[in-house]
């Protein structure tokens, strides 16, 4: 009997923070990457670094950079944008910018520590599509300020 109270317990207590855990971006990313209608694409650090070698990018903040991932849908229902927002509790991430027009919008998001950024969020959302940029690492404020304005969101908002 106490066996089966102890495992009961364990099952909760494991249930509860699985379920906390998953309310990030990263949680919303791994629920609804492989929905009809997603692209979604995780880039490693360094194929990043990469990519931007030819930028005039800070190569000291590229290298703060463990995770970069991207969630795209040209056919976004409300159902999913909803569920982004669910995922993006205001205890965990700031607004640093919002950007809204009749049928369209843009937001730069961080989740921070005492220390520094953790993760800057770009969203994009224009009538049916969506698309967000996750840059995961450790950054000073400065640094992530830095990284935030070589984005170019306007490129994904019609």
């Amino acid at each position: 009997m106490k066996k089966h109270i102890f495992l009961s317990i364990l099952l909760i207590i494991l249930s509860v923070s699985f379920s906390y855990a998953q309310k990030d971006f990263q949680g919303f990313y791994n629920k609804h990457r492989n929905d009809a209608g997603v692209e979604s694409f995780d880039m490693s650090a360094s194929l990043f670094r990469f990519l931007l070698k030819n930028q005039d990018s800070d190569s000291h903040i590229l290298n703060k950079i463990s995770r970069v991932s991207l969630f795209m849908s040209d056919s976004a229902t409300p159902g999913l944008k909803r569920s982004l927002h669910a995922h993006l509790s205001k205890n965990i991430y700031k607004d640093l910018m919002e950007i809204h027009t009749d049928h369209s919008g843009v937001s730069i998001k961080i989740r921070e520590t005492r220390d520094g950024i953790e993760e800057l969020l770009f969203i994009a959302d224009a009538d049916n599509s969506l698309f967000v940029l996750s840059i995961t690492g450790f950054m000073t404020f400065e640094e992530a300020a830095a990284l935030a304005g070589s984005v170019d969101l306007d490129a994904y908002v019609e």
